[in-house]
């Protein structure tokens, strides 16, 4: 991963191989400023037209109930609510964002139910 420890600025992008292992790996990283670079590169590629909108919510709803950084959550979520499903999707595909969006937050109040 380019710029793994975030030590500088850079603009990652996933070739569609290293895509399909972030989209079926990203939680299982271990480190979570490593997390946080992948999912920057998620949002960037977003903003650039790059990625499609419901890609990052489903990348969202994966990965994020078994993410265990309190900030990489709340980034994630403000960006997949305030941006995702208010700006980058289709007036068409906002209920399913929603609905995206509101089956991810029940799953993660679901795990601090156990503490």
């Amino acid at each position: 991963l380019l710029n793994d420890g975030d030590l500088t600025y850079t603009k990652v992008r996933f070739d569609p191989a290293s895509f399909e292992t972030v989209r079926t790996s990203l939680s299982g990283l271990p480190d979570p400023l490593t997390r946080a670079v992948v999912w920057n590169a998620l949002r960037d590629a977003v903003r650039d037209g790059d990625l499609a909108p419901t890609a990052y919510l489903e990348a969202a709803r994966a990965h994020l109930p078994r993410e265990t950084d309190l900030a990489l959550v709340e980034g994630v979520l403000a960006f997949a609510s305030r941006q995702v499903a208010d700006r980058y999707v289709t007036p068409e595909q906002r209920p399913a964002a929603v609905a995206t969006l509101s089956a991810l937050c029940r799953d993660l109040i679901r795990r601090t139910e156990d503490g």
